[in-house]
């Protein structure tokens, strides 16, 4: 056999080394893909078409290398030997990405511990490979082989899915006699509430916002739980702080769980749909549970596999490193506008293109388009523009168009210091008003489109009964203290987000006492005739303060933020409490009168010891925080497209 098979021709031995790695890809592609899914829940939505995704790249790349091992590498290799040393590279490339990524070890893994590990797996593929290398595996056996797993796969896939797509008994009933209202929540991605007309600035940034404002109920003082978009947003949707819903860093992902807002108002008989453009918002990490249409992205399998993380590692080595040497050697040079590289002539500026207002507003036109109109409605719109790069396509703030400013080279890093503890060189005032004014420029555009929306929805009657819902996810720091952008501090500017509501039945009215992002769930949801949730979760319905009630003076409002240095912040009246944790165990505390400094520039524990009731009320709060935790958050790395959109907007450090 060996004598044979290392004479045959050589085009006959591409198409046989073809056929042995592409049978061996889909038998690999379907047990991790299936193994992926039963860990992280990744690709539940669509089980049969992800893991056809997954198979069919991993059989190309592992055909394309047989064909290359046995017509180019060892072409006089005997056949079972090129089937050894197949097995070996998949085993290996398998294993040491898993590896890499903690699925197997652990995130906290030493190196050492790494190390050992990656050397285990290459000695268990050295013995996987010299036993198949004596294996005489013929074409046709190994398709049946690669068929009868792929199958089981399928089946674990689908049995997977279909415990975690279960409806979960929320003991909610389908509405029946009186129609409840729809639900509209325009969220606009890293918008100050002080970046409004209506809450008093003095540019012309938000007319449409304003105008709702005024004939609604405008929250003055609506905290966000986290001063970054994916637990804040998922305080929204879950009504719980983030120690409970578990998302705390770049790779959580939302339990399965947890009850969602868009899964209550689905038991109840909603239509419900959501439009995300901010990558941190979408069914890759969970946020796509309870919506029967989630647009902007998909949730990929893919992108979690190792033939994916390897396509997505040689685009970029093509890409910084082949393309430029067949170049010169000459990189294109990249703006720098939020520590990322937004346009680098390899598809970064393309990955936010779609971003833009105006294209998230088509596909949700789509979507208008097709509702016929049987259930009421319950539709998310996550606009993205405000967020770095600032770069809006139409300029509605600045006469004759302002130009691209670059923030300044310091900019926030990773689990850096808050100010006072530590801040960055200011930027002369020429660049802080030019990045001023694109800020405000994004917000006006999509203040613009914003409006395009609800002039769509009203041509179609969607706006009649319907309660409008405007708020952000976080601001954005534009050097108020001494840093950039958003995710390092507790500062109003970043924890302090637009809310306004306006409907039927909602009065019009400016509430002064302090609410938080996870009480928009139980209140949407006492609106839609639910009484009762039969869940614990943090918020507190404000359905009665819309009619004119009003809001509990000692009602506290609380944000964090999770990192080397730890950040807790409460609120209560004007009185707002913020504890820096250190690294080294060292306690900080900022103390602020809301109602004599809005600024947040007066430090009042600098004088004396801080309010010893809100410290007590703080430590209550933040034990409360963690105590409705009910399972860990999965872990999930994203890749391929998703990596590159998460890269343009500065939330993935590059590899």
């Amino acid at each position: 056999m060996s004598s044979e098979t290392s004479t045959l021709p050589w085009t006959q031995r591409i198409v046989h080394g073809f056929g042995l790695g592409a049978c061996l890809g889909i038998a690999v592609g379907g047990v991790e893909g299936a193994l992926l899914l039963a860990w992280t829940g990744v690709g539940a939505s669509a089980p049969f078409g992800g893991l056809f995704e997954v198979q069919t790249h991993a059989g190309l790349a592992l055909g394309t290398l047989g064909a290359l091992l046995w017509g180019w590498v060892i072409p006089r290799a005997a056949h079972p030997a090129v089937f050894g040393w197949l097995a070996f590279l998949g085993w290996f490339g398998l294993g040491f990405l898993w590896l890499r990524e903690g699925l197997l070890i652990g995130d906290s893994a030493s190196a050492l511990m790494f190390w050992g590990s990656v050397s285990a797996v290459a000695g268990i593929g050295f013995l996987l490979k010299k036993t198949m290398s004596r294996w005489r595996i013929a074409l046709k056996p190994c398709a049946t082989f690669a068929l009868g797993l792929s199958v089981c796969a399928h089946g674990l896939a689908q049995w997977q899915a279909a415990g975690l797509n279960a409806t979960q008994d929320f003991s909610v009933e389908p509405w029946q006699d009186k129609r409840p209202p729809n639900f509209l929540v325009l969220l606009v991605d890293t918008l100050r509430a002080d970046r409004l007309g209506c809450y008093g600035y003095e540019r012309n940034t938000s007319p449409v916002m304003d105008g709702l404002a005024a004939s609604g109920t405008r929250f003055h003082a609506a905290y966000a739980q986290a001063p970054w978009t994916r637990p804040s947003v998922a305080s929204l949707m879950t009504a719980l702080y983030p120690p409970s819903h578990d998302i705390l860093d770049d790779l959580d992902s939302l339990p399965p769980e947890l009850p969602t807002i868009a899964q209550v108002l689905h038991a109840r008989g909603y239509s419900t749909a959501a439009f995300s453009a901010n990558p941190q918002v979408s069914p890759v990490y969970g946020f796509d549970r309870g919506f029967e249409t989630f647009g902007k992205m998909s949730s990929s399998m893919l992108r979690q596999t190792a033939v994916g993380r390897i396509e997505h590692m040689a685009k970029r080595f093509t890409f910084n490193v082949i393309l430029p040497m067949l170049s010169g050697g000459k990189k294109d040079q990249a703006k720098v506008s939020d520590g990322a590289l937004v346009d680098d002539g390899h598809g970064h500026e393309d990955s936010l293109r779609a971003s833009q207002a105006g294209s998230l507003n088509k596909r949700v036109y789509e979507w208008v388009r097709d509702y016929n109109g049987e259930q009421p409605y319950f539709l998310y719109v996550q606009y993205i523009d405000p967020h770095t790069p600032y770069r809006p396509p139409i300029d509605l703030v600045n006469e004759g168009g302002q130009a691209e400013v670059p923030l300044p080279q310091t900019l926030i890093q990773k689990d850096s210091a808050p100010y006072p503890l530590e801040s960055f060189p200011a930027a002369d005032a020429e660049v802080l008003d030019g990045l001023n004014r694109l800020y405000d420029a994004e917000i006006a555009y999509t203040d613009q489109e914003m409006g395009k929306l609800l002039d769509k929805l009203k041509q179609k009657g969607m706006l009649e009964d319907t309660i409008i819902v405007v708020t952000s996810d976080h601001g954005e720091e534009l050097y108020d203290h001494e840093q950039w952008l958003h995710g390092q501090s507790l500062y109003d500017e970043l924890v302090r987000v637009p809310l306004i509501v306006q409907g039927p039945g909602v009065i019009q009215q400016v509430v002064q006492d302090p609410v938080e992002l996870v009480d928009i769930f139980p209140t949407l949801s006492t609106l839609a005739g639910i009484e009762t949730l039969d869940f614990p979760i943090h918020g507190q319905s404000f359905a009665p303060v819309l009619e004119g009630g009003a809001v509990d003076p000692d009602q506290l409002v609380y944000s964090e933020r999770q990192g080397a240095w730890s950040i807790h912040a409460i609120r209560r009246g004007t009185q707002k409490l913020i504890r820096i944790d250190g690294p080294n165990g060292e306690l900080h505390w900022l103390e602020f009168d809301l109602s004599k400094d809005p600024q947040e520039q007066i430090n009042l524990a600098l004088e004396a010891e801080p309010n010893p009731e809100l410290r007590e009320k703080l430590q209550l709060l933040e034990q409360a925080a963690g105590a409705l935790l009910r399972s860990r958050s999965g872990k999930v790395e994203a890749e391929g497209d998703a990596a590159a959109a998460l890269a343009a907007l500065g939330y993935m450090d590059e590899e």
